[in-house]
C-alpha cells in the first residue's frame, strides 16, 4: 500500500505545474494515511512508547559496570567489574512493565481515534469544497439567466419600452451575483487548501475533486449503537487509565517493603600501572534498605492513589453517560437533517415552478421586473439552501459513523 501511495505522491509532484490531478475521497484518505502530519507525529510517539516498554523490561536484567582509576603521582591504579541485581523491590519492576504495556495500548487507541478524526476532517473538507463548487455553478446559472434577461430588456429599454429603473435593478442583481461568485470561489480555494494540508500536500499542487456527488447510506439502529458505547476507543482508554491507577497504587504500596539487592564484584588494586589488570579479587554481597520513618508520607501517597482509583471509576461512568447523550443528539441531528433535505427539495421544486410562471408573465409584460427578480432570487437561494443542507447531512452522517466505530 505504501508503495502505491508513494507512486501517487510522485505523480502529484510531477504534475504540479503541468495539469490538475483528479482525486477521490478514497484517494485522499489513502494519501493522508502516510502523509498527514498529525499521523506522522503519532507514529513517532508510538516508536517512543515501544522504546519505553523495552527499557522497562530491561530493568529485570542485572546491571554490569566497569570502573578504573589511576593516580599519576603514586602510579597507583585500580579497576573492577561489578554486577548488581534487585532481588526484591515490592514488584515495582513488574508493575512498571505492565504500566508501559498499558501506555502502548492507550497509544494504539489514540492512533485509531486520530485516524478516524483525520478521515472525518478529510470528508468534511472534501464535502465543503464540493459545496462551494456547486454554489459557484448555481450562481453562474443564475448569472446566465440574468444576463440573458438583461440583453433582452436592454433592447426594450433602447426602444423606450422599459424604464431606466428596471434596467438598474437588473444591473444591481447581476453585480450581487458576481459578488456571490467571488465569495464562493474564495471559499472553495480556502477549503481546498485545508484539504491539501490534511493530506500533507504542498499548496502549489493543483487538485480537482473527482467525485462531484457524494451519496451513501447506512442502516442505523440507535439501540444497537448505544450498546456499542463500551467498545468505543475513548471509553477503552478510560478503562486503561483506571488499570494504570491500580498499578500506581501497587507501586506506591511497594514503598512499605524493604528493597533487597545482590551485587558481585571483581576488583584489582595495584601499586604499579602496569599491574592494573592483575590480581583480581572477587566479592559477593547483599544489601537491604528500608525507610523506618517518613512521617506518614507513604501512607498519604497510598491513600491518594486509592482516591485516584475511585475518581477514575466515577469519571468512566460520567464518560459513558455523556457519550450516550452525545450519540442520541447525533442521531436526532440525522433525523432532523433528513427532514430538512426533503423540505429544501420541495422548496426548490416550488421555486422552479414559480420562476417558470413569472418568467412567462414577465415576457408578456404581465409581471414587472421586481416580481421577476424576486422569483429568480428565490430559485437561486432555494438551490443554495438545498446544496448546503445536503452537505450538512452527509457530514453529520459520516460523523455518526465515525462516532459509533
Amino acid at each position: 500500500m505504501k508503495k502505491v501511495i508513494s507512486l501517487l505522491m510522485l505523480s502529484l509532484f510531477i504534475t504540479t505545474y503541468l495539469y490538475s490531478y483528479d482525486i477521490t475521497i478514497d484517494d485522499a484518505i489513502n494519501i493522508a494515511s502516510t502523509q498527514n502530519k498529525d499521523i506522522l507525529l503519532k507514529e513517532i510517539e508510538t516508536k517512543n512508547k515501544n522504546i519505553d516498554l523495552s527499557n522497562a523490561k530491561k530493568d529485570r536484567i542485572p546491571n554490569v559496570n566497569f570502573s578504573a582509576s589511576y593516580d599519576a603521582k603514586t602510579d597507583h591504579s585500580s579497576n573492577g567489574f561489578s554486577i548488581s541485581k534487585k532481588i526484591f523491590d515490592g514488584f515495582k519492576v513488574r508493575n512498571n512493565i505492565e504500566k508501559a504495556k498499558i501506555k502502548n495500548s492507550i497509544n494504539d487507541l489514540e492512533m485509531i481515534i486520530l485516524n478516524n478524526q483525520v478521515k472525518y476532517n478529510i470528508v468534511k473538507m472534501y464535502m465543503e469544497s464540493l459545496k462551494y463548487e456547486n454554489q459557484i455553478n448555481i450562481y453562474l446559472q443564475s448569472l446566465e439567466r440574468l444576463n440573458k434577461q438583461y440583453e433582452q430588456d436592454l433592447i426594450l429599454y433602447n426602444k423606450k419600452m422599459l424604464s431606466r429603473t428596471d434596467i438598474l435593478k437588473l444591473q444591481i442583481n447581476i453585480s450581487d451575483m458576481e459578488k456571490e461568485i467571488v465569495n464562493s470561489q474564495n471559499g472553495y480555494k480556502t477549503s481546498l487548501n485545508k484539504l491539501k494540508n490534511l493530506l500533507g500536500l504542498p499548496l502549489n499542487i493543483d487538485i480537482n475533486l473527482k467525485e462531484k456527488i457524494i451519496d451513501f447510506a447506512i442502516d442505523i439502529n440507535i439501540e444497537n449503537d448505544l450498546n456499542k458505547i463500551n467498545n468505543k476507543s475513548e471509553i477503552l482508554i478510560e478503562d486503561y487509565k483506571l488499570k494504570n491507577s491500580v498499578l500506581e497504587k501497587k507501586i506506591v504500596r511497594a514503598d512499605f517493603f524493604p528493597e533487597l539487592n545482590l551485587s558481585l564484584s571483581y576488583r584489582s588494586s595495584n601499586e604499579k600501572f602496569r599491574d592494573m589488570f592483575s590480581d583480581y579479587k572477587d566479592s559477593i554481597g547483599l544489601s537491604l534498605s528500608y525507610t523506618l520513618l517518613d512521617w506518614g508520607k507513604r501512607k498519604n501517597n497510598y491513600n491518594k492513589m486509592k482516591n485516584d482509583i475511585e475518581y477514575k471509576k466515577i469519571e468512566i461512568e460520567q464518560k459513558k453517560s455523556n457519550t450516550e447523550i452525545e450519540l442520541i443528539e447525533k442521531y436526532d441531528e440525522l433525523l432532523k437533517n433528513d427532514k430538512l433535505v426533503k423540505i429544501c427539495q420541495n422548496r426548490v421544486e416550488l421555486a422552479q415552478l414559480s420562476f417558470d410562471i413569472e418568467s412567462i408573465k414577465y415576457e408578456k409584460r404581465i409581471a414587472n421586473i421586481t416580481d421577476f427578480l424576486d422569483v429568480e432570487n428565490e430559485l437561486m437561494q432555494s438551490e443554495i439552501n438545498l446544496i448546503n443542507q445536503i452537505t450538512e447531512k452527509y457530514i453529520k452522517l459520516y460523523d455518526y459513523v465515525i462516532f459509533i466505530n
